[in-house]
Parts: C-alpha cells; sequence; structure tokens
C-alpha cells in the first residue's frame, strides 16, 4: 500500500496532504475546516489534469484512466475510508485525515500517516578541526533529538592541496582545517535529512565510497580524518 503523508499542526489555518500520482509528488495545502468533498474534488482535479498533459504529449494517458476517454468524460473514483466504511463527505479535513484512514485513487489505495517524525534541517558547522567535538545543528518536527539517529561517514581524498601547502593522508597538523560545511538537500519521504562537509581546498582525487565511523550525534575527528570528507545522516524515530 502507498502512502498520503498528512502534515495538521495545532494553530495552523491549513494541513497538507501528500502523496505520488503518476509518477508525479502531489503536495495540497487544504483548509482544516474545508469539508472532504471539497478535497476529494481538488485530487480528481488534479489527476484529470495530468491525464489531459499525458494525453497532449502522448496522444495517449499514462494513469489509471481509458484512454479511449475524452478528457470531458474521464471519471476519477476518490474516496476516504476509515475501516472500511466511506466517509461522509461532509467531515471536515481535520477529522477526515486521520491516521489508519485510506485513500482510494482509482485502483491505487494510500494509508494515511499523520504527522510523521521529520528532520528539517541539518547543517555542520563551518570549521572542523581535530580533537574538537563537532555540534551539528539539526531542527526536527514531530521527534526529539534523543529519539533520532546520527550516523557518521567518512571518505578519503588522494590528495588536498590548501594554497602553497599540499597536506597528504595522515598528516598530523591538528589545526589544519578538515573541512567546510555545504548543507546536502537530501529530503527523504521518510524523513531522512543527510549533510556533508566539503573540503576548503582544490580536491583532485575522490574516493566515492563512505566508511561509518560513528553512531553519536557529537563527533570529534581524529588525525586519520585529515583530508576526508564527512557525512552527517540523521533518521527521525
Amino acid at each position: 500500500m502507498e502512502r498520503v503523508t498528512v502534515r495538521c499542526v495545532e494553530g495552523d489555518e491549513f494541513l497538507t496532504l501528500s502523496y505520488v500520482y503518476g509518477n508525479k509528488q502531489n503536495n495540497m495545502l487544504r483548509p482544516k475546516t474545508e469539508t472532504l468533498e471539497k478535497s476529494l474534488d481538488r485530487i480528481k482535479a488534479n489527476i484529470i489534469k495530468l491525464a489531459k498533459k499525458g494525453n497532449k504529449k502522448t496522444k495517449k494517458t499514462k494513469l489509471d484512466v481509458a484512454s479511449s476517454q475524452s478528457n470531458e468524460s474521464i471519471e476519477v473514483k476518490c474516496t476516504l475510508t476509515k475501516n472500511g466504511v466511506e466517509l461522509e463527505k461532509t467531515e471536515l479535513n481535520k477529522d477526515a485525515w486521520v491516521e489508519g484512514a485510506v485513500l482510494q485513487i482509482q485502483d491505487r489505495t494510500y494509508e494515511v500517516y499523520k504527522n510523521l517524525p521529520k528532520v528539517l534541517s541539518l547543517k555542520l558547522p563551518s570549521t572542523l578541526m581535530v580533537g574538537c567535538p563537532v555540534y551539528p545543528r539539526v531542527e526536527v518536527e514531530f521527534t526529539q533529538h534523543k529519539n533520532c539517529s546520527f550516523i557518521w561517514y567518512q571518505s578519503k581524498i588522494s590528495q588536498l592541496s590548501l594554497g602553497n601547502k599540499s597536506l597528504q593522508d595522515g598528516a598530523s597538523e591538528s589545526s589544519i582545517d578538515v573541512a567546510g560545511a555545504v548543507p546536502m538537500d537530501v529530503d527523504h519521504p521518510d524523513g531522512t535529512l543527510a549533510a556533508k562537509s566539503e573540503p576548503v581546498a582544490k580536491i583532485k582525487a575522490i574516493e566515492c565510497q563512505w566508511t561509518e565511523v560513528c553512531r553519536d550525534r557529537v563527533l570529534i575527528p581524529t588525525e586519520k580524518m585529515l583530508g576526508s570528507k564527512l557525512k552527517l545522516q540523521c533518521v527521525p524515530r
């Protein structure tokens, strides 16, 4: 069963519905006090719009609607059920889109997941130095830091040129920056986010294989990490 995620925060006027259909990510912002019927009608309209776009490009729709139908006659089945019972169209969005409900679009089914834990941002300091603890800045939603998994990875490079000084793997100068921080916008469906540090100097060659080095939130770089790239992954629980 596929997934439709719902973000509904107390105090907000709207809720967000997110799902994938026709290889397209759909994100809808709907009023909490809007009726379920209007939200389902909007979903149907989006499906028909996507079907029309497919017809224009290929003269045949790639969606789950008969290609012989004209755009005007396309009918989309869209219902929301709870425990096998279809919900009333007059239900308000805030009451209808609950954990465990099932959205049916044509022959596809989506289980409703509400307020899943998510990493909103993950950043590393601008400078990493041997012996100095690295405290990542992490912003999460619907969870706490103590419930998240932190995994650090190291990738070695063959040579790092820094100004007029060439630093080889295994160099012992602890005052040399290991890397500067460049956040990666990697937002997975499960809320996982990764941040990767990039070397501050020109890289001549890179080994792309990552090796796990730590599973704590805080990392203390060692001399063996000089001239390396570091990556931190945070998985919300």
